[in-house]
């Protein structure tokens, strides 16, 4: 089994003791349940190991794709303007008010980087009078098991800040200067005491390098008050969609958002175009999403909402084979208002 997976298990194996002690075996048997699932966390790693070796002089694979091209920065930030919550509001000039971000399956999307922007832009702009924007702290916490996806993003934030061109970069250069092995005094990395998990930090980022499944996932994040799944789970088995949903509601405020990006299309149709179908787990309907997220939005289906249905375009199309005017392949945007 993946070393991802068995992350934290001396903690998990005591944990679970004490558990079945206090009467708890039902959680225990769940979280081994959930910790020995298949995975396809190996293919994923491997993909952003050979993406990063050969960046930046390499195309980006078809899961990459650059900040005008994101679901995020359509339309206005439309959908980051339904997700994003107000503005907590202040009563004190010592007051501190966190917002916290959570980006599961985060890789090194540059989404990460449009939501820290339009945030911060938000609090700069929406701050009322009398109070100071600092005292809004941003926290926005991403999870992926793939080490080189969270450096690689980490180095291209090291990149910008030093206005350095990416474009301008030699795959020699970023390998032997540029790259995190050689920028480990820039940022901090973490490791948790219980879990081992490490937790790259910089401002407003908190990046930790772990399958999503480990049992430290819930306390590494604390608390969300939004979510944004881009294709996360798409890219898991539906095999684990129970106990992913369940580390939702877990990390979920009670009045969080979350914004779903899935994907559809037929898989038997695409077969008769390519030998391989992209790599996602297509989700069908409302209904099929709802049952994910029932418990979340206290079971009223009110509360899961068809934002907008993107087909895929030729770009999208191209990078996994299909015909540019094949038009049954769709990104659905859902948002979901949780009710705990």
């Amino acid at each position: 089994m993946l070393s991802a997976i068995f992350r934290g298990n001396s903690v998990i194996f005591t944990a679970t003791g004490l558990s079945l002690l206090a009467g708890g075996a039902t959680g225990s048997i769940m979280m081994y349940y959930w910790q020995h699932e298949p995975s396809n966390i190996d293919y994923w790693q491997s993909l952003w190991a050979q993406y990063r070796s050969n960046f930046p002089s390499t195309s980006a694979p078809f899961w990459q794709y650059d900040t005008d091209t994101s679901i995020l920065a359509m339309n206005d930030n439309r959908f980051l303007k339904e997700l994003t919550p107000k503005l907590p509001r202040l009563t004190s000039h010592g007051q501190v008010k966190s917002i916290r971000f959570f980006v599961p399956l985060c890789g090194a999307s540059e989404d990460l980087q449009i939501i820290n922007d339009f945030v911060h832009n938000k609090i700069q702009t929406e701050t009322e009078e009398g109070f100071d924007s600092t005292q809004y702290v941003l926290k926005i916490i991403g999870v992926d098991a793939c080490k080189d996806a969270i450096q690689l993003f980490m180095d291209k934030i090291d990149l910008s800040e030093k206005e350095t061109a990416i474009d301008a970069l030699s795959k020699d250069e970023y390998q032997n200067e540029y790259n995190f092995e050689n920028n480990d005094g820039i940022y901090s990395v973490d490791e948790d005491i219980f879990s081992k998990v490490h937790v790259y930090k910089h401002k407003s980022f908190n990046l930790i390098n772990s399958d999503i499944f480990n049992a430290s996932i819930p306390r590494l994040v604390l608390r969300a008050d939004a979510i944004y799944d881009n294709q996360a789970l798409s890219v898991l088995d539906p095999a684990r969609r129970s106990g992913y949903a369940q580390l939702m509601k877990k990390v979920a405020s009670r009045r969080c958002k979350i914004l779903l990006v899935t994907e559809r299309f037929d898989e038997d149709e695409i077969q008769q175009h390519v030998s391989s179908p992209p790599p996602y787990f297509p989700i069908a309907n409302k209904e099929e999403v709802f049952k994910i997220y029932q418990k979340l939005v206290n079971m009223e289906s009110r509360n899961v909402k068809l934002l907008q249905s993107i087909p895929w375009s030729a770009e999208k199309l191209q990078k996994f084979g299909l015909p540019e005017d094949y038009n049954n392949a769709y990104s659905d945007v859902w948002l979901i208002q949780c009710q705990q």
